[in-house]
C-alpha cells in the first residue's frame, strides 16, 4: 500500500518508482506541496517506509545537515511553514518509519534505517559502443535545462563565451542542431534552454545524448536531479561534486566527471583526456543498477533488512 502525506495529492513522478515496489508495509510519499494539508489516514499506520523526495530550492540548497522529518524541522521551515507541516512533523516524532528513502541526503547522515534515495532510470537500454565509435561522436558536450537553478544559466552564457573564444559552434536551439551536424567543420557543444511549456520527447533528447561525449547535469531546485537518470545514458555525465549520497555512487574519473562550483574548467580539460571511453563503460555499467527493475529491487533489499 503507498500513502500519500498529503491529503489532496500526490507527486505523479514518485509514485511511478515506488508503485511496483513490494513490501510487507506501506510506504509514505512526501515532497514539498503547496497548500499542504495533513493526511489524517497516517495515523492508522503502527510501521511503515518513508519516501522523502523534497527539495530545498536552488539557493538554499547548501547545508550543513541533512533535513529529516521528526528531528530538525525546525532548521528548515522556510520551506515547511505552518501549522499542517507541523502537525506531519510532530507524527513522525511520535512514529518513525522503519526506513526513511531520503533524496537530499549527505554522506555523513546516512545509516542502515536512513538511506539515499534518487530517480530512478525508466529509459532504454543501449549497446556499448566501440572505443572508435565513441571517439567520433560528433557533440562534444550536451546541456539541456530549466530554468529551477540560475547556475544553469551562469554556465550557458560562460559557455556562449568559451566557444565563440575558441572557434567552437555552439547550438543553442535543438531545430539548427542538424544543420550543424550536416555542416561540422569544427568542434560542436549543445547548450539548449527548454522551458517547461516546450519540452522535446525523450527520445529525442536521448538521441542527442548519445551522440554526445559528456552531458551536462547540473542541481535545480535540489542537488538531487532527475537529469541524473537521464544525463548518464549513453554518455559520460558530468555533475556537481558535492557531499550527496546515491544508492550507487557516482565517481569522478571513474564512471563519471565531477566538477567543483562552475563546470567549464573542469569540461575543458575532461575533453582532453585519454580514458574517456573508460570512463563512459564505467558509467553504463552503474545506470545499469538504476533501470527502474533493478532499482525496486534495491528499496525492497533495503526494507527488508531492518524488519
Amino acid at each position: 500500500m503507498i500513502l500519500s502525506a498529503d491529503k489532496n495529492c500526490y507527486d505523479a513522478t514518485v509514485m511511478q518508482i515506488f508503485k511496483d515496489v513490494q513490501t510487507p508495509i506501506p510506504i509514505v510519499l512526501i515532497t514539498r506541496i503547496d497548500n499542504y494539508e495533513f493526511n489524517p489516514a497516517l495515523l492508522d499506520l503502527k510501521e511503515y517506509v518513508l519516501a522523502d523526495y523534497c527539495e530545498y530550492e536552488w539557493d538554499k540548497s547548501d547545508f550543513d545537515d541533512t533535513h529529516i522529518f521528526g528531528k530538525n524541522t525546525q532548521n528548515f521551515l522556510y520551506r515547511f511553514p505552518g501549522e499542517q507541516w507541523q502537525i506531519f512533523d510532530n507524527w513522525i516524532s511520535r512514529n518513525p518509519p522503519k526506513v526513511y528513502f531520503k533524496r537530499e541526503l549527505l554522506k555523513k547522515d546516512a545509516t542502515d534505517k536512513i538511506v539515499p534515495s534518487t530517480y530512478p532510470s525508466f529509459q532504454s537500454t543501449y549497446e556499448i559502443q566501440t572505443k572508435e565509435q565513441f571517439d567520433s561522436r560528433p557533440i562534444d558536450v550536451f546541456h539541456y535545462f530549466g530554468r529551477s537553478h540560475e547556475g544553469r544559466m551562469q554556465f550557458h552564457g560562460d559557455a556562449w563565451f568559451y566557444t565563440m573564444k575558441n572557434d567552437i559552434d555552439f547550438v543553442d536551439n535543438l531545430f539548427y542542431l542538424n544543420g550543424f551536424l550536416n555542416h561540422k567543420n569544427k568542434p560542436i557543444w549543445v547548450d539548449v534552454h527548454i522551458p517547461h511549456f516546450s519540452r522535446h520527447s525523450i527520445n529525442e533528447i536521448l538521441a542527442i545524448n548519445g551522440n554526445s561525449k559528456l552531458s551536462l547535469s547540473m542541481p535545480g531546485c535540489g542537488k538531487v536531479c532527475f537529469r541524473h537518470a537521464e544525463a548518464s545514458v549513453n554518455s559520460i555525465m558530468v555533475m556537481e561534486n558535492n557531499e550527496i549520497t546515491f544508492p550507487f555512487e557516482w565517481i569522478d574519473g571513474y564512471n563519471c566527471i565531477k566538477y567543483d562550483g562552475d563546470p567549464l574548467p573542469k569540461i575543458i580539460e575532461s575533453l582532453k583526456r585519454e580514458d574517456l571511453y573508460d570512463i563512459y563503460v564505467k558509467g553504463q555499467e552503474n545506470i545499469d543498477k538504476y533501470r527502474i527493475d533493478s532499482y525496486t529491487r534495491y528499496i525492497e533489499e533495503t526494507i527488508q533488512k531492518v524488519l
